[in-house]
């Protein structure tokens, strides 16, 4: 029976990101006007100063006037935000083939490998698996706890994702000014770079998981040998390691 504990964190997160919003809403949207009207008022002092033209007033204030408001419209349509890591995630889960891909399956997958693995001995008289029990045993722990780091990785990046859409909507409120602009234009890289992780991180676990599978027979074939542990518990590493390495390269 699997379990649901890690699904369940993902999930309390994703509820949570819904009240951070409300809380975080009105204050990034005093912050940001609070900006807009000294950047506006900045602007008017040297406008006068430079004792600009009619034409050179209304083009500049044109460009201001379309500059806040497209960033007022990602401030006031979190939905925006969402639909950015939920279209990411959504083309690396269609391309794997698994769309109900969750940290739990994952470590459920580790487990039911590691239970393979630590049954293999059994057939094997009582004085004969000693040492292939022990043997066993060392690699059923690789395994649980590479899946394990491995189904911590979809979890970190998905609680990353809610964090990003309930928390980040407070640095929108910085791109009422030119100079705190680039707080925001960071925060939009980071969304960017969010979703393109849990892409790749589905794209490797959907080859991985099904490869996995196939190392399922290889432990149920008749009789003891260590070498399908030792490829099973080996592929698993690799695993872990193009799960930890890659997505944070892209």
């Amino acid at each position: 029976m699997g379990s649901t504990i890690l699904n369940d964190i993902v999930r309390d997160y994703e509820s949570i990101s819904v009240t951070w919003f409300s809380a975080l809403f009105p204050i990034a949207q005093a912050v940001f006007w609070t900006l807009v009207l000294i950047e506006l008022v900045w602007s008017a002092i040297w406008w006068v100063v430079d004792r600009e033209d009619g034409l050179g007033v209304v083009t500049a204030l044109v460009r201001k006037v379309l500059s806040i408001g497209f960033f007022y419209a990602l401030l006031i349509n979190n939905n925006w935000i969402r639909a950015v890591i939920h279209g990411f995630s959504l083309a690396g889960s269609t391309a794997a083939g698994l769309a109900d891909l969750s940290p739990s399956g994952v470590f459920d997958q580790g487990l039911a490998l590691a239970t393979k693995v630590i049954t293999a001995p059994n057939e094997l008289g009582l004085l004969d698996k000693i040492f292939p029990s022990i043997v066993a045993a060392f690699c059923a722990v690789i395994v649980i706890v590479a899946y394990a780091i491995i189904a911590a990785q979809l979890l970190v990046a998905l609680v990353e994702s809610y964090i990003v859409i309930g928390g980040g909507i407070l640095l929108l409120g910085f791109s009422g000014s030119r100079w705190t602009k680039f707080f925001s234009e960071r925060y939009l890289s980071y969304v960017a770079s969010v979703g393109v992780k849990l892409f790749v991180l589905y794209l490797i676990m959907g080859v991985g998981m099904s490869i996995a599978a196939r190392w399922v027979p290889l432990l149920s074939e008749g009789g003891f040998s260590p070498t399908p542990l030792l490829y099973v518990t080996g592929g698993s590493l690799v695993f872990l390691f193009l799960t930890w390495h890659i997505p944070s390269v892209a």
